[in-house]
């Protein structure tokens, strides 16, 4: 690998006034230390080269700005290294603030590699947090736009697919403000990327939706906002991808919302085991107050549930569906624990119940194995 002189010494041949052929060159070899822990440390130790590399987001030959966004998405894939280069001074803000532009840009034909950026920059909550702050300070790069991009088709005129701003939406909501802003009634935004749960042409983006919706459930003062049929009817569309084929009696497809009801023979439920357990998760939030287990009883989601647990094949996803079910139909709390997340669980059985179903899960992977 390169010594610390040596790197030093590219910045020069990364400057646009060098020929083509040496900037390219001299970031391809850059390019290539990002693909090790021991390069990817090393480039840190000397901002001097992120920084030039940074300022090639601009150069005018393609190949070199998608190299560009290429280094900076193998060095932010290391999560030791997206939490330095994020808080390095005032490189962080600049980094985060350039790719949003970029990507908002319709004309840019490597947005795809920069949402990647940006959502491997965001996935820790105190990075999610600056990031959200600095969209808030800039309305040429604020939420508004971000989800807009998102939700209008063919927003990139390059034929990028942005999906991947569906993973950055969900890290930002991490942020209580964000969520906030999100969940706003009035903005709209948490009702336009509803319908993206279902979106089959991309499990990057359904993941990512899924996952917004989620961390949005954990914010119990809006419970009865998200379940309300006349405003965000959030339980359907959490429900639709874990129903299946399976004919029901006319009494309980009655009681179901209505885009569950006699369902196709063809219906096919969630692929991906991941966004399935996001699913059940959200749903186990929403049945934090007494509100949402009353909505969930009445609009018969036990059904789904039942049909659902018996399809599953992923043990993980079978006790987190059964600890769900145990709500629904286990008895009410007293009034002064109606709110399950007020209360307040030792952590000494926390950590007891977490490792027993880690020992049931391991130990039905032996007995498969």
């Amino acid at each position: 690998m390169a010594s610390s002189e040596d790197l030093n010494e590219f910045v020069v041949f990364l400057d646009s006034n060098q020929r083509i052929d040496l900037r390219s060159l001299t970031l391809h070899h850059l390019l290539s230390l990002t693909g090790t822990k021991e390069g990817r440390d090393e480039i840190l130790k000397h901002p001097v080269v992120y920084k030039a590399v940074m300022k090639l987001f601009d150069d005018p030959q393609a190949a070199v700005r998608k190299d560009a966004y290429l280094f900076f998405l193998n060095l932010t894939a290391d999560e030791s290294v997206s939490r330095c280069l994020l808080n390095a001074d005032s490189f962080g803000s600049e980094l985060v603030c350039s790719l949003l532009r970029y990507i908002l840009n319709r004309d840019s034909d490597f947005a795809d590699v920069a949402c990647t950026v940006l959502s491997n920059l965001t996935r820790l909550k105190d990075a999610a947090e600056k990031v959200f702050e600095l969209t808030e300070k800039n309305e040429e790069i604020d939420l508004n736009r971000i989800v807009r991009a998102l939700c209008l088709k063919d927003f990139n005129a390059k034929k990028n697919k942005l999906d991947y701003l569906a993973p950055l939406l969900c890290n930002l909501t991490q942020s209580a403000a964000c969520r906030a802003q999100i969940l706003n009634p009035e903005s709209g935004l948490f009702l336009s990327l509803l319908p993206f749960t279902t979106f089959s042409e991309s499990v990057i983006r359904r993941g990512g939706i899924c996952g917004l919706i989620k961390n949005c459930c954990f914010d119990t003062k809006y419970h009865e906002w998200l379940l309300d049929e006349n405003q965000a009817d959030v339980l359907p569309k959490l429900l639709l991808p874990l129903a299946g084929p399976e004919e029901l009696d006319a009494d309980d497809n009655e009681k179901l919302p209505i885009d569950l009801q006699y369902l196709e023979p063809t219906k096919a439920r969630e692929s991906d085991p991941d966004i399935r357990r996001i699913l059940i998760e959200a749903l186990t939030q929403l049945c934090a107050t007494k509100h949402g287990r009353d909505i969930l009883k009445r609009k018969n989601a036990y059904v789904i549930l039942r049909e659902y647990h018996k399809w599953e094949k992923d043990r993980a996803n079978d006790i987190a569906c059964e600890d769900l079910v145990q709500i629904l139909i286990g008895d009410e709390p007293p009034p002064e624990m109606e709110n399950l997340h007020q209360l307040d669980v030792p952590e000494n059985l926390v950590k007891q119940f977490t490792e027993e179903k880690t020992m049931v899960l391991e130990a039905e992977g032996e007995k498969e194995s």
